[in-house]
């Protein structure tokens, strides 16, 4: 149970990363940068949902 709760602490932690990189976006003057950074986060994000199901799922058994 302690796992889920570490994995939900990363999903908030990234949550607030990629709502700062979105509000410090310059669409004026964009580089790779700023969307490689949205990018890792949201995917990030995917790898601790499938993780934390994969997790229930074997606590189910």
């Amino acid at each position: 149970m302690k796992k889920l709760y570490f994995i939900y602490l990363i999903i908030a932690v990234n949550i607030i990363f990629i709502i700062y990189t979105i509000y410090e976006l310059d669409f004026e003057n964009s580089d790779i940068k700023s969307f490689a950074g949205i990018l890792s986060n949201f995917f990030l994000i995917m790898a601790m949902l499938v993780t934390m199901r994969d997790l229930k799922k074997k606590e189910s058994r």
